[in-house]
């Protein structure tokens, strides 16, 4: 399941991630969709710019 995810197309991608924000948004006011919508954005940052090594390197550091 989880392989089938990451080889979905970025066509894939997008309708997945636009029924999905009409799903998650539906009954949320304007206000609680932009906090949504930043915390979508956060995490996607974060899994981008986390990776093995960096999170290995700085967890020992301290």
């Amino acid at each position: 399941m989880s392989s089938d995810f990451f080889n979905l197309s970025p066509e894939e991608y997008t309708i997945l991630s636009l029924a999905l924000a009409f799903l998650l948004a539906e009954n949320l006011d304007d206000r609680n969709r932009l906090i949504l919508g930043e915390f979508l954005i956060s995490t996607g940052v974060n899994l981008t710019h986390l990776t093995a090594e960096a999170w290995n390197s700085n967890l020992y550091e301290n």
